[in-house]
């Protein structure tokens, strides 16, 4: 069926249900500025971006409201925004009613309808409460239904104060974002509202075109080139942290079947004296924006050495070609903030955060493929809290082998020694001669070995899905403007 009204009364004219909008009071409407405002998730169901998005998959996907105190209104109207994207026959959205906490009932079930609906309320008896649903029954992950600017409207009756049935929010409510456990950002008891603390630093980064990875074994991978900005300082710290964030970063985003977001960003700030400071984020989102934990790292003998220390909340907020980051320290939790559990997924592949180490024993068996990376100078952070860090900004290139391609430029290679053994972690992107983009993420121990472990992450519908899971190593040779990568099975 296409389209399904019951429940309510339709045979109310366009002109009596604007009258009564524009008298009427509004009762109820949600605004998500704290969370999940009270409505309870199922599936792959998120609250985001100020609305709630229900995603296909095995399970129905469907977000409850919490009850609705109604009973000193009158003339009860309901509407709300929504839009279906790509459902099949015989797969539905639909929006219920609970009134007097009687079973719900349908007021719509649609497959391709879009834009704005109202619906006029009505009972048998008194209307004491009212519970709303939104649900979605589909196949696909990409099937999805979006449901904003939900509003509950009514008369109010004469009877002073008491009438309102909405209490205002008590000041300095605030939400704390609780990360799954395969993703803490060092914050498994949850990331506080960066506005309860004290403002760092404000900036605003030049973001290129969007690399979408597409479904891969761990969720929608994105990636992001991001080119630098100016540091607004703010009166924190001896000095205040001012200078330029740095050009050629990569920010990356994994979106997850539930509508959560997983983030990682690094970036490189020169500071107005020269100083260079490494500045690694992990973040997690239910909504477009990103909640971020930050890790500095600057040298020890600096004037900015006090970025060592502190615990350091951020908020990332894109606005079409601009990144904007707000970085807070000293944020914590109350005792009446709002908590949101980030979804998990279980049936997808965890990401790690630290890289993964090889065994001593494994060798290299057949080549690969060769990559011929181009390399910016080496820049020193100099010894820090972990080690003595070095930051290889990556260039572009070219790869061949069992597939042909292109390096994209950005991203890096970030060395840290430390008692004297160095690691490295190298992040960026490969563009095959089709144009589907491949995220490389190349680790190395050199306290274990003298390979590397090369990680591919391609999307699953692909030709190149075998890269996700086939084991590799590597080994690096320097050159002159350049690094030369084997790319070998694994024995």
């Amino acid at each position: 069926m296409k389209y399904q009204k019951l429940f309510f009364l339709p045979l109310l004219t366009n002109t009596l249900l604007l009258s009564l909008s524009v008298q009427a009071d509004v009762v109820y409407q949600p605004s998500f500025s704290n969370g999940n405002d009270g409505f309870s998730l199922e599936g792959r169901s998120s609250i985001n971006g100020g609305g709630i998005r229900l995603q296909g998959g095995s399970t129905i996907a469907r977000v409850q409201s919490p009850v609705i105190e109604v009973s000193d209104y009158q003339n009860l109207v309901l509407s709300y925004n929504r839009a279906t994207n790509r459902l099949d026959p015989g797969e539905a959205a639909a929006a219920q009613i609970s009134v007097n906490g009687e079973d719900f009932a349908t007021l719509e079930s649609v497959r391709d309808e879009n834009g704005k609906v109202t619906f006029p309320i009505t009972h048998s008896a008194d209307i004491n409460t009212v519970a709303l649903r939104f649900s979605l029954n589909a196949s696909s992950f990409f099937e999805s239904y979006n449901v904003s600017d939900i509003t509950l409207e009514g008369d109010a009756e004469n009877c002073g104060e008491e009438c309102d049935p909405v209490e205002p929010p008590e000041p300095g409510n605030h939400t704390v974002i609780v990360p799954d456990s395969s993703w803490t950002c060092s914050a498994p008891e949850g990331i506080p509202d960066p506005t309860t603390g004290t403002l760092v630093f404000k900036t605003t980064l030049s973001a290129g075109n969007v690399r979408d990875i597409g479904i891969t074994p761990y969720g929608q991978r994105k990636v992001t080139p991001v080119n630098g900005g100016q540091i607004q300082a703010a009166d924190f710290g001896s000095p205040p942290l001012s200078g330029d964030v740095q050009d050629n970063a990569l920010d990356v985003d994994l979106h997850l079947p539930s509508g959560a977001v997983e983030h990682e960003s690094r970036y490189v700030i020169t500071t107005s004296d020269r100083t260079l400071i490494y500045m690694r984020n992990c973040g997690v989102a239910d909504a477009d924006n990103i909640r971020f934990v930050a890790d500095f790292e600057a040298p020890d003998n600096s004037r900015y050495a006090w970025l060592n220390n502190g615990r350091y909340i951020g908020v990332r907020k894109v606005n079409g070609k601009s990144i904007d980051l707000e970085v807070y320290t000293d944020a914590s939790t109350r005792p009446n903030d709002r908590r949101v559990q980030v979804l998990a997924d279980n049936d997808v592949r965890q990401q790690t955060w630290e890289c993964p180490t090889l065994s001593p024993a494994v060798s290299a068996g057949d080549s690969v493929m060769t990559l011929r990376v181009g390399i910016a100078g080496f820049q020193s952070v100099g010894d820090s809290k972990y080690g003595s860090r070095r930051i290889i900004g990556i260039t572009g290139g070219s790869f061949s082998g069992t597939i042909n391609g292109n390096v994209n430029p950005g991203g890096a290679d970030y060395q840290l020694t430390r008692n004297g053994e160095l690691s490295l972690e190298a992040r960026y992107t490969i563009e095959p001669e089709n144009g589907e983009p491949i995220l490389v993420r190349n680790c190395g121990d050199y306290g274990s070995g003298d390979l590397t472990w090369p990680l591919f992450e391609a999307a699953t519908d692909s030709e190149y899905n075998w890269l996700n899971d086939t084991d590799f190593v590597g080994t690096i040779t320097p050159g002159l403007g350049r690094v030369t990568i084997e790319v070998y099975d694994r024995q």
